[in-house]
């Protein structure tokens, strides 16, 4: 894939990476000094709370950052089931090994923003939604249809990160001429002069994902997507009692523990869309035995408890495997290169490092909700899709014009216009 990066951006972020490795050092120390000063277990377990959750995450980005070039990136692509029938969708996240030196803080070393590209696999029709701002997608997609592929979107696409925003935008430059001549012009005026450079990207595609790191992604996505349709379905069997019982499905008796079980049901599914999935498999057991003992068990009950056996079962494999991922990568630091399970995956070895630690850390940070589905977000999320997908553009061309605007006042102050004569006179160019 290929990284559009703003130069003015990259010039900043050369002048803020020292400042922030010794940052980074200097954290590196003191936390190997608060080691070596434990003495007991509860002691030990004292640092860990003072490190914070993440600090897995600021160590591999930290090290990245110390190793790579300004505003390195590495791609990892992730599959999952649409929620229409026929439909995949892959979610396209950039991680960034770079300082936010705008913000100038340590704990935002590094970032993970993405895209979501949904295909229809029958008739290959293709729509993207890009990141607007702060984790919020755009309202609308965008068709990509006439490239035919995800592979020829990512091929000639370009991948923007927009400092400030917490954004990743999606351009795909042959498809200009079938986007609105006024929204190209109002971004044409919202960059204005800036200049780009292109990085080829390093990336870890829905495949190697699946078949070569063995995360299976996909299966637990699709286990909850179908455990929402059966939920559903027997709600609406349940609501439609009358006929039920005509078919034969429902009994009056059944009804009240279905209806318990339903209510179950609905709560786990807002756990499994609007928390990450690393907190997700305690409240799943539980629930499973709860509606394992249930007393007055039918066929309803066994179809639900079948399919809550596996999303718990594919959830399991997914932390299970990221988490192996993740120690392997540090635990084994040194055979990454040549060990058997990295072997095939042509990345550097700081960027399978960051994957590691990012995809671990993925699952404990973003919700199924965030990562991939922008119509199961809650109020607020589609509160933010509104204001960032209504006010990110405008407020790009506002800036743009202060900044013209400031300029040009610049430009004609005394002072400036002293100095300039003064140059002029000392060239020779004055012809005064």
């Amino acid at each position: 894939m290929r990284l559009k990066i703003d130069e003015s951006w990259l010039k900043k972020e050369i002048r803020s990476a020292y400042k922030i490795r010794q940052d980074y050092e200097t954290w590196q120390e003191q936390a190997l000094r608060m080691v070596k000063e434990v003495t007991d277990l509860r002691q030990l377990r004292e640092l860990f709370y003072k490190l914070g959750d993440r600090w897995e995450w600021q160590q591999a980005t930290g090290t990245w950052l110390s190793k790579s070039r300004p505003l390195d990136a590495v791609g990892l692509i992730l599959r999952a089931p649409g929620l229409s029938q026929g439909r995949e969708r892959y979610i396209v996240y950039i991680i960034m090994a770079y300082s936010k030196g705008a913000v100038a803080k340590f704990d935002h070393l590094g970032d993970k923003e993405r895209i979501i590209i949904e295909r229809d696999v029958t008739t290959d029709d293709l729509r993207a939604w890009s990141t607007c701002g702060h984790g919020a997608l755009d309202l609308i997609a965008r068709d990509l249809t006439p490239l035919n592929s995800v592979e020829q979107v990512l091929r000639k696409g370009y991948l923007i990160a927009q400092p400030g925003d917490h954004a990743l935008r999606l351009e795909v430059p042959v498809l200009d001429r079938l986007r609105t001549e006024l929204e190209h012009l109002l971004w044409r005026i919202a960059m204005g002069g800036r200049t780009f450079s292109i990085q080829e990207i390093e990336t870890l595609t829905a495949r190697e994902v699946e078949d070569v790191l063995g995360v299976r992604f996909y299966e637990y996505v699709e286990a909850v997507v179908t455990l929402e349709r059966l939920w559903s379905r027997i709600k609406s069997d349940t609501a439609g009692s009358i006929k039920a019982r005509a078919a034969g499905r429902i009994s009056e008796s059944d009804k009240p523990s279905i209806m318990r079980t339903l209510r179950m049901i609905e709560g786990l599914l807002y756990i499994l869309w609007f928390r990450p999935p690393a907190l997700q498999i305690t409240p799943l057991r539980r629930a499973y035995r709860i509606l394992s003992a249930e007393p007055t068990q039918n066929h309803i009950h066994n179809e639900i408890l079948t399919q809550l056996q596996r999303v718990i079962r594919s959830l399991n494999d997914v932390l299970e495997r990221t988490k192996y991922l993740k120690w392997k990568s540090v635990i084994e630091r040194d055979s990454l290169s040549t060990g058997e399970l990295f072997e095939n995956l042509s990345v550097s070895l700081f960027a399978k490092e960051a994957l590691s630690t990012a995809f671990e850390d993925i699952m404990r940070e973003h919700t199924l909700a965030y990562i991939g589905y922008p119509e199961r977000v809650t109020a607020r999320g589609k509160l933010m899709r509104i204001v960032f997908g209504l006010g990110v553009l405008p407020l790009r061309i506002m800036i743009r014009c202060l900044e013209d605007v400031l300029s040009y006042i610049l430009r004609l102050s005394p002072s400036r216009q002293i100095k300039r004569r003064r140059t002029q006179t000392t060239l020779g160019l004055d012809n005064g």
